[in-house]
């Protein structure tokens, strides 16, 4: 048989294959894509129950058609919701203007991204029975303390689960009065906020006692009673996971919430500037004492403006038998470029790294030839075991980064011990902020074919940068420098066409940043020859004169664009942008809505 040769209908997939497709697709890319195109796929669809609408990305005209026409049709089987006022404007209040959430009686998960406090209390203040997880981005600032209490309530979400809270501000929660045996009954075990008080923590305990997970970033301390300690065993009986991300807590404070949460399995701690948390044997007393029942424990302490590059003194008081028979290991990586000093566990549980010029230091530690013959209790002569340590760091040690800064890098500390997997393989968003000689430079260090984000700040040479795009056959987000980015692309001679055809056909999302946008005679064709396929475009431009020259530009020429935000330097009065729209309504055309706030101009298609 010539498999070769054999084709298959989409038309003959099995109906289960269909459904796990459909897993991966949102419910109105589903309906949009596959519905009307047979009869069988039809019915299939009418099988999944689980349907997710994902609003945040749409076109203006998309959003209302999904508002208007799909959620109504389908509000029964709406599994989950995710609805943004990020890169689509004002979206959360206009869906709520056309759509009744309360239609959605089967909505399990619902995700809202960037809106305001009030618009948050106003769009949960509808009954959602069903729901079980709930995300929420607030768009609050730093100065701003606001009452978790008001948006999270029991009578309203009765069978929520898992609560993911992120903000730039602080939120508090307003001790337990009248209303407490509502919030008692609350049935949240999983949650997440971005910033609280320390104080907070205790009452988040006496709100949610069948919490089982908390993950919290601590803002302000304020020392406590140790009376406030004491039953919190009883009070959470069944929280056995803690994250916390603490600066000026002192270690007295956290021994003593340890001390009292003896039921813990899991602990992770990151903290900020405090040296005290070095201590080996204090925190060998805290485990043994205080928690019998810790499984993982995972720890990250940065030290800044350092100029000592090794703590070997302190490190060894980490490698004790103790601490190998936990399988909790220590090392440290010193940042020149910012003076930073970092001690972690390995494996590095944490979701972005900053890179400087020294990384294998800290592998080389964590592969000692002692660690891991302790580890693995291999029986093999040294060279296989050295190289089945690299295999094994390779695979565990930094599998949990997702974000990574490169601030230098040598690749020679890399292929000086002839490493065969790269030293962080999930990484989805790159910053650098140096220019590689080479692509096999950050090849030794991710998959670039995994990157979905690119942040260059930096000029690169134009091979660079089109070598990079080539190998990154995921992306579709950039950030970058305008100047440097137009000065890359000026100068790739030959390759000039095949440079600016991997930008328009892969990048979907564009920040320009660093330096403000000025268009003249001499970049104005190269400029909308980049970016004219572009859907969300982001720039900063100076004057009020440079928005009206480059409005009418982008909205002639950027023949995809959904999304459009325009920040000014200049502080521009309100009446006078709206007076000027209104004398060019040609321009926007009814299909569009905008929105200008003092330094910002935003247009959603």
């Amino acid at each position: 048989i010539n498999f070769s040769r054999i084709t298959m209908s989409i038309l003959q997939f099995p109906a289960e294959l269909f459904l796990e497709i459909f897993r991966y697709l949102s419910g109105n890319d589903i309906i949009h894509s596959f519905f009307d195109v047979d009869f069988k796929i039809d019915s299939i669809i009418s099988l999944d129950s689980h349907l997710m609408f994902d609003l945040r990305k749409l076109s203006k005209d998309k959003f209302d058609y999904c508002c208007q026409q799909l959620l109504p049709e389908y509000s029964e089987r709406c599994y989950s919701l995710k609805i943004s006022n990020d890169l689509t404007w004002n979206a959360i209040t206009l869906f709520s203007s056309i759509f009744d959430i309360e239609l959605l009686s089967n909505l399990r998960s619902l995700t809202l991204i960037y809106l305001t406090f009030q618009e948050c209390k106003a769009f949960l203040s509808k009954q959602l029975p069903r729901l079980t997880y709930l995300s929420i981005k607030l768009n609050i600032t730093q100065t701003d303390r606001k009452d978790i209490s008001q948006i999270i309530s029991a009578d309203i979400l009765p069978v929520l689960k898992t609560c993911v809270l992120e903000y730039r501000g602080q939120l508090t929660f307003q001790p337990l009065t009248a209303n407490k045996s509502a919030y008692l009954l609350s049935p949240i075990q999983y949650l997440s906020i971005d910033g609280c008080s320390y104080d907070d923590l205790f009452i988040i305990f006496q709100y949610f006692p069948k919490i089982k997970s908390l993950k919290a970033k601590i803002l302000d301390y304020k020392k406590q009673s140790t009376d406030i300690y004491e039953n919190l065993c009883t009070l959470v009986p069944y929280l056995n996971e803690l994250k916390l991300q603490i600066e000026h807590v002192p270690f007295d404070s956290i021994e003593l919430l340890l001390k009292n949460l003896s039921q813990l399995k899991s602990f992770t701690l990151d903290v900020n500037h405090n040296q005290e948390y070095l201590d080996s044997q204090r925190w060998k007393h805290v485990f043994e004492q205080s928690l019998p029942d810790l499984k993982h424990f995972h720890f990250h302490l940065t030290l800044h403006r350092r100029k000592q590059r090794t703590f070997n003194g302190v490190l060894e008081s980490f490698q004790t038998k103790f601490w190998y028979d936990k399988c909790w290991y220590i090392t440290y990586y010193y940042n020149e470029n910012l003076e930073q000093l970092h001690i972690y566990t390995v494996p590095y549980q944490f979701k972005e790294f900053n890179l400087g010029t020294n990384l294998i230091q800290p592998i080389i530690l964590f592969s000692s030839f002692e660690l891991i013959s302790n580890m693995a209790n291999l029986d093999m002569n040294r060279n296989q075991q050295e190289q089945n340590q690299l295999s094994y760091v390779d695979m565990t040690a930094y599998c949990e980064v997702e974000r990574l800064i490169i601030q230098n890098y040598s690749s020679t500390l890399t292929t000086s011990i002839a490493r065969h997997l790269p030293i962080f393989p999930n990484v989805h968003s790159l910053e650098l902020n140096y220019a590689p000689s080479t692509i096999s430079d950050l090849t030794h260090l991710t998959p670039l074919n995994k990157l979905k984000h690119l942040e260059m700040l930096i000029p690169l040479s134009s091979h660079i940068f089109l070598d990079l795009l080539k190998s990154c056959s995921m992306l579709s987000s950039l950030t970058a420098d305008f100047n440097n980015l137009l000065n890359t692309t000026f100068h790739v001679d030959d390759d000039n066409e095949y440079l600016i055809s991997y930008v328009q056909n892969m990048i979907k999302q564009c920040w320009l940043c660093g330096s403000y946008v000025t268009i003249d005679a001499n970049n104005r064709t190269k400029f909308l020859s980049i970016f004219k396929y572009v859907e969300y475009f982001r720039l900063t431009i100076e004057t009020f004169d440079h928005l009206k020259t480059i409005l009418p530009l982008l909205m002639d020429n950027m023949q995809k664009l959904i999304s459009l935000q325009i920040d000014l330097i200049e502080i521009i009065p309100e009446l006078s942008v709206i007076e000027w729209l209104d004398q060019n309504k040609k321009l926007l055309g009814t299909s569009y809505r905008y929105n200008y706030q003092t330094y910002s101009f935003r247009i959603w298609k």
